[in-house]
């Protein structure tokens, strides 16, 4: 921060020079043609010089205040300028970087499939081979033995068939083999009644990335079909792509899975009772970035009782093709279904945050225009000879309010866009306050609240003209309260 800083001070110095290069012809001329007026008046009328002499000296170093302003102000302004390019320089350098040195979301969108409850059934598969009856004559009963050990050998293999049978039988003059697999089958079961809660809360990282923090909670209820006990399955999906979980509990009728299985799944296994019904619990805590997809599992088969309910910190967006919600109040959406078959899923879209970058532009652009509108505002007043305040003091202010506005570009490396901007707004009300005290307090305090109301995106047009209609009414009063003393 300190060799950007620098460079943007060598970058306004730069500036600020050729600035005055530009103008310098101009400024030479104007000189050369005040000092030719001078002469003349001098030559021709010498009680005339000597009267305007008398009238300018006493101005002299309040003239000098003045233009020492307007130096610095224009100076602060350059500075402002510069310091904008180089905040935005380096928030683009940061997103394209590889590297971070803050937290971030790991994953941009989390996929969340629906879970499976299946009931297990045995099927038996039986296979029967015939030698040829020329190989089963010459047959030996050690040469079978062999053939019914590779057999068995190969079966090892094959640990997904639960048990296997084989035998070698001689019927007569042929040879049969008789290979009997006994599978178990995944019958689904429909859950009668599943009710999901998600909620986001979005967190914001010291350069204002947002990311949101997921708590999921599910209840998913289901019940043995059957009229006699069976082995059961519950299996829920981890959230796709793989990231960090947090605090991740799945219970089953009291039962709690703590460990995946040999396929890297978490499910429960277990005796269901005939018409028993079960409730599996599941919570975790993810982080992601961008969005949030739900399937809600269906299979194609019906959804007995299903309940989402979505909060959020901001409100997400759906997403085209997304299952639209039965209900949405405010930053709540739920899905109320009954008996629904569909192949939707629930897509929520958390959209990068735009704003925020367009709001930091929006504020860090309107630093020069109200330092800027503080110096013309004063000029005014001087003006009118309606300034009630030292020309010094005048110096010392616009020096306090640029400061105020240039700390807020060296914060935003540290602090959000919020914080900067109110610490940056608080250093110019006290050192404006503390320079042009009770006279002109109004003038300072709607200077440094301007550059806030950006903050507010939806209403920041409106109050930036009720910061400009109550600058024209302390002018009025200003002028007002003149003519009266």
């Amino acid at each position: 921060m300190v060799q950007q800083l620098v460079l943007a001070l060598y970058e306004a110095m730069k500036q600020f020079g050729g600035f005055l290069l530009s103008v310098a012809p101009m400024l030479l001329l104007l000189a050369i043609a005040t000092a030719l007026a001078a002469l003349v008046l001098f030559l021709r009328d010498r009680e005339g010089w000597e009267r305007l002499w008398s009238g300018i000296r006493p101005q002299l170093n309040a003239l000098g205040v003045f233009v020492l302003a307007l130096l610095l102000l224009t100076l602060e302004v350059f500075l402002l300028t510069v310091s904008k390019q180089v905040t935005l320089s380096r928030r683009e350098a940061e997103a394209g970087s590889p590297y971070t040195a803050e937290a971030e979301a790991p994953i941009g969108t989390l996929y969340q499939y629906g879970p499976i409850a299946a009931y297990l059934r045995e099927r038996v598969f039986t296979r029967t081979h015939v030698l040829p009856i020329q190989v089963a004559r010459q047959a030996t009963p050690e040469q079978l033995r062999q053939i019914l050990l590779s057999l068995q050998r190969y079966e090892d293999y094959t640990p997904q068939a639960p048990r296997v049978e084989i035998s070698v039988n001689r019927v007569g003059d042929q040879v049969v083999l008789t290979r009997s697999v006994t599978m178990f089958e995944e019958v689904p079961i429909t859950f009668d009644r599943a009710e999901v809660k998600a909620r986001f809360q979005m967190h914001q990282s010291p350069g204002g990335r947002p990311f949101y923090h997921l708590d999921f909670e599910g209840s998913y209820t289901f019940r043995n079909p059957l009229k006699e006990a069976v082995r059961g399955r519950f299996l829920f999906p981890l959230p796709e792509p793989p990231g960090t979980i947090e605090g991740f509990q799945l219970t089953v009728d009291g039962d709690t899975v703590t460990e995946p299985n040999e396929y890297g799944q978490y499910a429960w296994e277990g005796m269901l009772v005939a018409g028993g019904t079960l409730t599996a619990v599941v919570r975790f805590r993810a982080v992601l970035g961008e969005g949030w997809y739900y399937d809600i599992g269906s299979g194609r088969r019906r959804t007995g009782e299903f309940r989402l309910t979505v909060e959020s910190d901001s409100p997400p967006r759906l997403l085209r093709r997304s299952l639209f919600p039965t209900e949405r109040r405010g930053n709540q959406m739920v899905w109320q279904l009954q008996n629904v078959i569909t192949s939707q899923q629930v897509r929520l879209s958390f959209p990068a945050d735009v704003t925020a970058y367009e709001t930091l532009v929006k504020v860090l652009t309107f630093y020069p225009v109200a330092l800027g509108g503080f110096g013309g505002w004063v000029a005014l007043l001087a003006l009118l000879r309606a300034l009630r305040v030292a020309p010094l003091r005048v110096l010392l202010a616009v020096l306090g309010v640029g400061f105020g506005f240039l700390m807020v570009p060296v914060l935003l490396t540290y602090l959000n866009l919020v914080w900067a901007a109110l610490i940056g707004s608080a250093v110019v009300a006290a050192l404006g306050l503390l320079t042009f005290r009770a006279q002109h307090a109004i003038l300072i305090v709607l200077t440094a609240i301007a550059p806030l109301v950006f903050l507010v995106g939806d209403h920041s047009g409106i109050l930036l003209m009720l910061i400009t209609v109550g600058a024209l009414a302390v002018l009025w009063f200003t002028l007002r309260a003149g003519d009266t003393a």
